[in-house]
């Protein structure tokens, strides 16, 4: 009974039986029992009956039925909005049902006033499926003295609602069912409810009534009244059954195999939609429907899930075969090595598989019984031990045990080396090498930021030596180049952070391995300067030097006596495009000519030093912007 406002409506029932009347049904064929509790509506609890004979209300904390309940808590603040429960068992006469069986339930699913709602809820025999296809089915009628109408949907999820705690009080759920009622389609006659879904998985219950508003209810109008009220019964919940499910065969031919045999294992899939997708989990790594061929060396199991589309998108079955050993009696051994400077003792033991227990153990050189033995050989020696089960078989295995000297491990390679720069170490000595860097290679490359050691441990045929190295990261210059001086003569650059100096590049300088050259580029122009310290570790630093044209330029004086100051008399100046210096002496003898702005003249004439005294220079040039220069003067020459 549904309560709104001040008003409580009262439905007065008139009888009509009919059979149900089948619509949209799923038509298929079902794979489980129905998941539904009571689905019939005819299990209740003792006592059963309160209040009408016929009629007892369905609260979420307090239900005549078994498994149902309404969305409603009975002291609580939203009472009054509670399916019916119509039970003949009451002492009532009637419950309204489709067969006339003793047990239905009603529920208000338009009443035209605030979209007030009644529903019924269960929780479900076992959860659903996820990808599985279910049928829900239910018979339904229209309550005689309400307008028949479209409002009928079936919700899943994973919980028990309360209207108060879950929906703010509000008796209308919003949710979107999985199953609906066709939009227009009106219930009101006695109809078979039938509609299939595709579960996510893990639905845990059923909630039914109407989950549309009164705009986008269909009700048929005219009347006192314009309520809409529907009554239900045997409700079902069944998984549908594949159309064409998938099968899967999984082959081993032959499935009985001796010790080193081999197994051709072969996968047939029919069903689903015929394309498969194969994952074996066993061997791992194989693709395809096979054959793949295995040599199992015990009894195995393997096993492959194919997945194909069905019903409800894609889905997947596994399926195994077992492949069946028979390796009799197999007989291994082993030995540990020795050190000749190191541990004497060698341990030798047989592992055995198969056969027959107990078995007999005969080793030799030395005659021993028993699985396992110490022995301490000076050379390098097989022991052979012949096994033998209860039944007679036999088998033979050797373990062989190596006497070693131990190794002397060296590491060679850079040790010093300039931070940001790489060493490769190389290890000798040995036949296998771990070093403290888990690198297993001989040799490695490292980068270190500081200085730092590094250890290799040196194998030979399980002897073993350890071997440090330390790697001395020096520091790298820090290189700086500046502008000193600019002027007529040249601009003066220089650098520090070093021991030694090279500039690039060397034109227009007066000497390029010098930390201060005097530079005269004929254009603008960037100098780098490479900066090397005592440990070898290099740095540079660039400075940019920018030419305008200017007059030329001509030392008066000059002393070349090989104090590396001052030694030679250039002609200074840029910016030209040809020229001619020459110097005469004070007879008039031409004693330097040059037509080369990068050629100086050192105070010689025909490869012997001149004295001390004055000379004349001739100078005449051609500038960029097509200027003629001609220029004289005196140049001292002084000793």
């Amino acid at each position: 009974m549904l309560s709104f406002y001040r008003y409580t409506i009262y439905i007065f029932i008139v009888l009509s039986f009919t059979m149900p009347e089948a619509f949209a049904q799923c038509g298929a064929s079902y794979c489980g029992t129905n998941l539904v509790p009571n689905p019939d509506f005819e299990k209740t609890i003792d006592p059963p009956c309160s209040g009408n004979a016929n009629d007892n209300q369905l609260w979420l904390d307090s239900s005549p039925l078994q498994g149902w309940f309404g969305t409603s808590c009975r002291t609580c603040q939203g009472n009054g909005i509670t399916p019916d429960n119509f039970n003949s068992g009451c002492g009532g006469n009637g419950t309204f049902t489709c067969d006339q069986s003793k047990g239905s339930v009603g529920f208000y699913t338009y009443t035209g006033s605030g979209d007030a709602r009644e529903y019924v809820q269960a929780k479900l025999i076992a959860p659903l499926k996820a990808g599985k296809k279910y049928c829900v089915e239910m018979d339904v009628r229209n309550q005689s003295s309400a307008k028949p109408c479209d409002g009928l949907g079936v919700y899943f999820s994973n919980k028990i609602y309360d209207l108060d705690k879950d929906n703010g009080g509000n008796s209308f759920f919003a949710f979107t069912p999985q199953v609906e009622q066709p939009k227009g389609v009106k219930i009101d006659a006695c109809t078979k409810f039938s509609q299939s879904f595709c579960a996510k998985g893990d639905e845990t219950s059923i909630m039914i009534g109407n989950f549309r508003n009164d705009a986008n209810t269909t009700i048929e109008s005219g009347g006192l009244f314009t309520i809409g009220y529907l009554i239900i019964d045997n409700v079902s919940v069944r998984e549908v059954c594949e159309t064409n499910p998938l099968q899967l065969l999984l082959t081993a031919s032959p499935d009985s195999i001796i010790c080193g045999g081999t197994s051709a294992l072969t996968l047939t899939a029919t069903g689903g939609n015929g394309t498969y997708t194969y994952h074996w989990i066993n061997p791992a790594g194989t693709s395809g429907a096979g054959p793949v061929n295995v040599t199992p060396d015990s009894t195995t199991t393997y096993r492959v899930a194919v997945t194909t589309e069905g019903t409800c998108g894609s889905y997947t079955d596994t399926v195994a075969v077992t492949v069946v050993v028979d390796c009799g009696l197999r007989v291994t051994a082993s030995g540990t090595p020795i050190c000749e400077n190191g541990n004497k003792n060698s341990t030798i033991h047989a592992t055995v598989k198969g056969g027959k227990a107990p078995f007999t153990y005969l080793w030799n050189p030395g005659n021993l019984s028993g699985s396992t033995h110490v022995v301490t050989p000076t050379v390098t020696t097989t022991y052979t031990v012949i096994v033998s089960d209860s039944t007679g078989y036999k088998d033979t295995a050797t373990a062989i045990v190596n006497v070693a000297s131990k190794p002397v491990g060296s590491i060679s390679g850079d040790t010093v080396i300039c931070k940001g720069k790489s060493t490769t170490l190389t290890a000798s000595g040995g036949s296998s090498y771990v070093w403290s860097t888990m690198e297993t290679t001989p040799s490695i490359t490292v980068s270190p930021d500081s200085s730092k050691s590094y250890t290799v441990i040196v194998s030979n045929l399980g002897c073993l030596d350890t071997v440090k190295t330390a790697i001395l990261v020096e520091p790298s210059p820090v290189a700086s180049a500046t502008i000193i001086s600019s002027g007529k003569s040249g601009t003066q650059l220089s650098a520090s952070g070093g021991l030694t100096y090279n500039w690039i590049p060397q034109s227009g300088l007066s000497n390029p391995t010098v930390s201060d050259p005097l530079a005269l580029p004929s254009e603008s122009i960037q100098y780098c300067v490479y900066v090397t310290n005592t440990e070898g570790c290099v740095d540079s630093a660039c400075v940019n030097v920018s030419v305008e044209c200017n007059d030329l330029f001509v030392p008066t004086a000059f002393s070349p006596n090989n104090d590396g100051s001052n030694e030679m008399v250039c002609v200074l100046g840029n910016c030209m495009q040809t020229f001619l210096f020459t110097i005469y002496d004070r007879w008039g003898e031409k004693v330097f000519e040059t037509n080369n702005l990068q050629v100086c003249w050192d105070g010689t004439y025909k490869g012997k030093p001149m004295n001390t005294a004055v000379f004349v220079y001739y100078l005449k040039a051609t500038l960029a912007n097509g200027q003629q220069l001609f220029k004289t003067g005196n140049i001292s020459l002084i000793r």
